[in-house]
């Protein structure tokens, strides 16, 4: 996606990623309409400034994927959305279901505030 330019207007995109043993070291990828916005590691959160409008945002990590989440932003709107692996707990031993029936329900992908 190219540098905003700042004379134009713009909403922000919040996204943190929750850090989760099960995947570590990889990195999660943020898609806005399609197209790579950028890297989270673990633990970490990033800001994104986007032209305002209609949108649609997935988190991926290898082949598996979170949900699909339509967003409809306005000029100076701020989104935040925190995403991780919903693997928690005892659910951990269910990752080869997921892996081979479930692959775009393995990432969560949560509006926050």
């Amino acid at each position: 996606m190219p540098e905003p330019n700042p004379n134009t207007a713009s909403a922000k995109l919040r996204i943190a990623r929750r850090s989760h043993w099960l995947d570590r070291s990889r990195d999660y990828h943020v898609q806005l309409d399609g197209r790579s916005l950028g890297t989270l590691n673990s633990g970490e959160t990033l800001e994104f400034d986007i032209p305002p409008g209609s949108h649609s945002l997935e988190v991926r990590v290898g082949k598996c994927t979170s949900p699909l989440r339509m967003l409809n932003l306005k000029e100076g709107e701020t989104v935040a959305f925190e995403c991780g692996c919903r693997l928690k707990g005892w659910r951990a031993l269910t990752a080869p279901w997921y892996l081979a029936l479930a692959r775009n329900k393995y990432l969560e992908l949560k509006k926050v505030g």
